[in-house]
């Protein structure tokens, strides 16, 4: 596990506790991924029965009543999805509802803690980083990645041929998962830490404006941040290079995948050990029980910065404890007692106020 660049290591279980009490939206997230994933089936079995019960038995009946109950599942699928995908925003928040009045306090209190002081730059901006992750598609390749055993199982009760080849090219698909990860970890970390110090020096310079500009080191200041400014550029421009190749390697290889379940089959079937649905069905299967690890390669670059972002907040929220509530005090009474009081207008003897 990579070490944090944080100058304060204490961290604090305020936003582990935020994602803990949403526990039961994300149970309800999986249950609903559940019975996605089980109607993802659906479409392979229609294909192959349309392949080896209704072209071969010709029955018009038989198609139309098969139609009819596919476009029903496929609609209850579109259904859950979409209530997933709401239920993965309410959840995103209810964590910026819970924690954004604490991160803006942290943010605004850096003096009383100089630990806190490096972390405060982009704090707020981490925090939308974090919600977004958990909003986007990201959290789905989480829910769906469980159900790729279970789709090689499928295939390998079609043919263990079939299931051989599935399985094989999941674990290669995994191991490129493995490699992105490698290669993009350290990049990321690096270009994130020298982004957040160009931030911070930009808005220093933003308060100071008027020193900068009277003592003529606009010039100066311009170039120090230039200089933090392209090696994040660099770093960043590093990291896509490498998780852009992996993206693109990891689709090319699925779709291959696909050819080579295929043609697998199609020898299979010319061997007569499965029918020409099987071999459909295995294909549509394959991509399917792949597609969770290659949306977790394309959305790696998200994960690793949300992964980050909760360091980071851990730890500014950890260097900044929450404030105990001030005491209540009654409200102030409008009655003023003044004696021995005097108030005249000057150069004249009639006092205005006298007692």
């Amino acid at each position: 596990m990579a070490r944090s660049n944080l100058p304060y290591q204490r961290q604090s279980a305020e936003l582990r506790n935020a994602l803990l009490s949403c526990s039961g939206a994300f149970a309800a997230a999986g249950v609903f991924s559940f019975f996605i994933n089980i109607l993802m089936l659906t479409g392979p079995l229609f294909m192959l029965q349309i392949y080896d019960r209704v072209i071969t038995s010709r029955s018009m009946p038989t198609l139309i009543a098969l139609t009819v109950l596919v476009a029903g599942l496929f609609a209850i699928m579109g259904l859950l999805d979409l209530v997933r995908s709401r239920v993965l925003v309410r959840i995103g928040a209810r964590i910026d509802t819970r924690l954004s009045s604490r991160v803006y306090e942290a943010v605004m209190r850096p003096s009383l803690n100089p630990a806190a002081s490096p972390m405060v730059g982009g704090a707020l901006r981490e925090l939308d980083t974090l919600r977004q992750f958990l909003t986007g598609p990201g959290p789905f390749a989480l829910f769906d990645a469980p159900w790729v055993p279970v789709y090689l199982a499928v295939i390998f009760l079609f043919h263990w041929v079939l299931g051989v080849v599935a399985l094989a090219g999941g674990i290669l698909l995994f191991i490129m998962a493995l490699l992105n990860e490698f290669l993009s970890r350290r990049p990321l970390r690096e270009a994130n830490t020298v982004a957040a110090r160009s931030g911070q020096l930009a808005e220093t310079g933003r308060r100071n404006a008027e020193v900068i500009f009277a003592m003529g080191m606009l010039s100066s200041a311009r170039k120090v941040w230039q200089k933090y400014h392209r090696e994040a550029m660099a770093k960043q421009g590093q990291a896509s290079d490498r998780a852009g190749g992996m993206t693109t390697t990891s689709k090319a290889m699925r779709l291959f995948l696909q050819s080579a379940i295929l043609a697998t089959g199609a020898a299979l079937a010319i061997r007569e050990e499965i029918t020409p649905g099987t071999m459909i069905a295995a294909s549509i299967i394959m991509g399917r029980a792949l597609q969770p690890v290659e949306m977790a390669i394309g959305q790696w670059r998200g994960f690793v910065r949300a992964r980050q972002a909760y360091k980071m907040l851990s730890s500014l929220l950890g260097a900044t404890p929450e404030q105990p509530e001030k005491m209540d005090l009654p409200d102030p009474v409008g009655k003023l007692d003044v004696v021995g009081v005097r108030v005249g207008i000057p150069g004249q003897q009639k006092l205005i106020i006298g007692g």
